[in-house]
This record gives C-alpha cells, sequence and structure tokens, in this order.
C-alpha cells in the first residue's frame, strides 16, 4: 500500500530487493516462537522488532515520521488501528534524532487503517503514522516491525 500525494510520488519509490528481504524473512521464521526484542535481518541493513502490547485509543498516541528508514508493519495476532496523514502541513512536536523518531502534533485529517493477523502496512518516510490504536475496545496485540534504510 501507498499513502501519498501525487506531489510526494518521488519520495513513495522502495528498494524492491530490500522489500524481497523482507518478505522471505517473514515467510521463514516462525514468527509465533520469536520472544519480543530485536532480531538482524541484514547487518547494518535491516533488522526486526518483535512487540507484545495493549492498543489504546489512537487520540492517546502520538503521530511520528522516520527519515532514515522504511518501516513495514506486520500484525502477528490482534487487531491494531494506524492513524496516516502525508507530512505536508503537519506541525513538528519534538525529536529523537538518536531513534529516528519525529513527533507531530495530532493532524485535523487523518486515514485509518486497521491491520488483522497476517496483514502489513509499508511506512515510507513522508508517512506520518500513529500506531497502537484500539479498534473498539484495548486488546492484546503482536506484531513485528521491519525496518530497512532508505
Amino acid at each position: 500500500m501507498f499513502y501519498c500525494k501525487v506531489e510526494d510520488m518521488e519520495q513513495c519509490s522502495l528498494n524492491m530487493e530490500l522489500l524481497h528481504e523482507a518478505e522471505e524473512w517473514l515467510k521463514n521464521v516462525d514468527l509465533a516462537k520469536l520472544e519480543d526484542g530485536k532480531y538482524v535481518i541484514s547487518e547494518g541493513v535491516m533488522f526486526a522488532m518483535v512487540n507484545s502490547y495493549e492498543t489504546e485509543p489512537i487520540e492517546k498516541r502520538h503521530f511520528e515520521a522516520h527519515k532514515k528508514y522504511v518501516e513495514i508493519q506486520y500484525m502477528i495476532s490482534g487487531e491494531e488501528l494506524f492513524g496516516v496523514c502525508t507530512m505536508n502541513g503537519q506541525v513538528r512536536a519534538g525529536e529523537e534524532k538518536e531513534n529516528d523518531n519525529y513527533f507531530y502534533q495530532f493532524p485535523q485529517e487523518y486515514s485509518s487503517v486497521i491491520l488483522h493477523p497476517g496483514e502489513f502496512l509499508i511506512l515510507l518516510p513522508t508517512d506520518v503514522h500513529a500506531s497502537h490504536g484500539q479498534v473498539g475496545k484495548s486488546a492484546h496485540v503482536r506484531k513485528v516491525i521491519i525496518k530497512f534504510h532508505v
């Protein structure tokens, strides 16, 4: 899935080799047996983080973007609401440069995406997003986030 405006299309490119490498990793690892934590897929290029947590109202979440990485958010179990919008017109609210996290004020308009087990969302550096959103009521989710350099 690509979510961007036509004026941002030039920034919506992906390294297809890296995307294929992430796909192969997802297909060949037993996600149910992985413990929460960080896993190196390709040293210095790509890694995965397995996380488990409780969802909460999206309004309690912060919107963020990442300059150095493309993210693939893959849902292992549970369901999660994402808020997504383009960076155009968003107001920066803080940053953690060492972690490549750039925070934005809650946008006036955003789109919602719900991920179910086996589904994924690809987020580019131009995508401002909020994760951990609950669908209906709070629920336990488990997902893997694969990050690779732009």
